[in-house]
């Protein structure tokens, strides 16, 4: 693959793409690449093996952070943030 981000067009294999395409497919990508890091409430209790409504409740008791999505008030949870957590319960000794 050539990429020539001084000239108008980007030089692939396989396809030709405008610098301004390119740039719409880099940002998409990377937008697509943050979305995977989080999980829906169902997808994040099936993870950690809980119902969603054990995780809501550990939400309110402090146990877990979340930030609520401002356009439709869903809770995404963090991969990383429910791998903290269950690292830190079998942390804990009995």
């Amino acid at each position: 693959m050539i990429i020539d981000l001084a000239g108008d067009t980007l030089i692939t294999t396989r396809f030709n793409y405008t610098k301004n395409e390119y740039m719409k497919i880099k940002e998409y990508n990377e937008y697509m690449n943050k979305i995977n890091e989080y999980l829906s409430i169902a997808q994040a209790a099936n993870y950690l093996g809980i119902t969603p409504n054990t995780l809501r409740n550990w939400e309110k008791n402090g146990k877990i952070k979340t930030h609520r999505n401002p356009f439709n008030n869903y809770r995404p949870y963090k991969k990383s943030t429910l791998e903290a957590l269950l690292k830190n319960i079998e942390d804990t000794p009995q």
